[in-house]
């Protein structure tokens, strides 16, 4: 069975360390779709002292026998397209002032089964849960051929609704998928080195 990553680093998992027990002031993005909902591509959240972005990039991979583009998601520093969001009202600020508690990754994993046999494994981290001492707003990739970024308020995080794009792999008469999520805790990820995932796309195992 072919096993391929799309992983936060430990550079991009150490930013989102940094939010930690800081101020949430607010969010935004360039293009910002459904009521600040849906952001295309990149979104910004801005803190009482730093800013983060997130990104949904397109990257091409083999895995499936074929080549296909993926969407990889990734955190960079700084508040990206700011002016833009600024001067667009794409601005957010419903949880400002909370204190950021901890920080979720949102890691899932796809399994294709074809003719009985595992054949591929596609581990992705999806997206971030951020709990705030007041609510929690989660944020996850539009599915893993998508580069659009859904945005989930909450009241806590057992009512939490994170998307769910699962149903965009489709299965055939032989060929069956099985999807599983984790929510991992950032600090997790932080102290076990055993979590540092390989370079983007390659295969851990060669293909059958």
């Amino acid at each position: 069975m072919r096993r391929t990553q799309l992983l936060l680093d430990r550079a991009e998992l150490e930013r989102l360390g940094r939010l930690i027990g800081q101020a949430w002031d607010h969010y935004g993005a360039q293009v910002m779709l459904d009521g600040g909902k849906c952001a295309l591509a990149d979104l910004f959240i801005r803190t009482d002292s730093a800013a983060i972005s997130a990104t949904s990039s397109l990257v091409s991979l083999e895995f499936e026998g074929f080549v296909e583009e993926y969407s990889r998601l990734g955190i960079t520093d700084g508040a990206m397209g700011e002016t833009q969001a600024r001067t667009h009202g794409n601005l957010y600020f419903h949880e400002r002032g909370q204190r950021i508690l901890d920080i979720l990754i949102v890691r899932d994993t796809t399994t294709q089964t074809r003719a009985g046999e595992p054949s591929f494994e596609l581990v992705s981290d999806d997206g971030l849960v951020f709990i705030l001492d007041g609510s929690v707003l989660g944020i996850c990739k539009s599915g893993a051929f998508m580069q659009d970024i859904i945005i989930s308020p909450a009241a806590s995080l057992d009512t939490l609704k994170l998307f769910d794009g699962s149903d965009q792999w489709e299965p055939d008469l032989e060929v069956h998928y099985q999807h599983s999520r984790q929510l991992i805790p950032l600090r997790d990820l932080l102290d076990h080195d055993a979590s540092e995932p390989v370079s983007v796309g390659d295969p851990t195992d060669p293909p059958h």
